[in-house]
C-alpha cells in the first residue's frame, strides 16, 4: 500500500484498521514504513508504502478480494485520474495463497512487484520466504539496482 497526499503515515493505519475490520479478513503481520521516491512521475512527493499480510476467508476469491481493497480505497478518497499520479492511498493485492489468476481487472502474482524495490523491501519483512515466480524477494532484490538507507528507498 502506498500514499503521499495529505497525512500518509495516517492514511495507511487508517486503510490497515480498514482491512483488518473487513469481516472474513484478518492484518497478520505488517512491514516498517519506508519511503520512496515515486516512479513514471517524477515530479511529485515521496511516497510512504508498506506490505501487510492479510488472512482472508477461504471463500473470498481473487476478485472478491480486489473488491474489498476497492470498497477501501472508495472510502478513503482515491480518485484514479493520472496513471502513476499523487494518491492519497493506493492498495494493491499482490499475492494470494500462491495462485496464478488472470482477469481484465487483475493478475496474480503482481505483474511488476518483482520489479519494484518499493515493494519487494518492505515484502521481505512480512513473508520473506514466499516465491514470486520462483524467486524469494531478497533474490528479485539482489538483481535491482536499487539503495536502502534507513527509511528511505530508492531506486533507478
Amino acid at each position: 500500500m502506498g500514499s503521499n497526499m495529505g497525512d500518509a503515515r495516517a492514511n495507511l493505519l487508517q486503510a490497515v484498521a480498514a482491512l483488518d475490520a473487513t469481516p472474513g479478513m484478518a492484518v497478520a503481520a505488517m512491514s516498517d514504513v519506508f519511503r520512496t521516491e515515486p516512479q513514471g512521475r517524477r515530479d511529485q512527493d515521496w511516497f510512504l508504502n508498506m506490505v501487510v499480510r492479510i488472512e482472508a476467508s477461504a471463500r473470498f476469491s481473487p476478485e472478491d478480494v480486489l473488491d474489498a481493497l476497492d470498497r477501501i480505497e472508495q472510502r478513503m478518497g482515491r480518485v484514479r485520474s493520472v496513471v502513476w499520479g499523487p494518491r492519497q492511498i493506493d492498495l494493491d493485492l499482490l499475492l494470494l495463497d500462491g495462485i496464478t489468476y488472470h482477469s481484465s481487472r487483475l493478475i496474480l502474482p503482481h505483474p511488476r512487484m518483482h520489479e519494484r524495490a518499493f515493494v519487494l523491501v518492505p515484502l521481505r519483512q512480512v513473508a520473506p520466504d514466499v516465491l514470486i515466480r520462483g524467486q524469494r524477494p531478497e533474490q528479485w532484490l539482489s538483481g535491482l539496482d536499487h539503495t536502502v538507507d534507513g527509511d528511505r528507498i530508492w531506486q533507478a
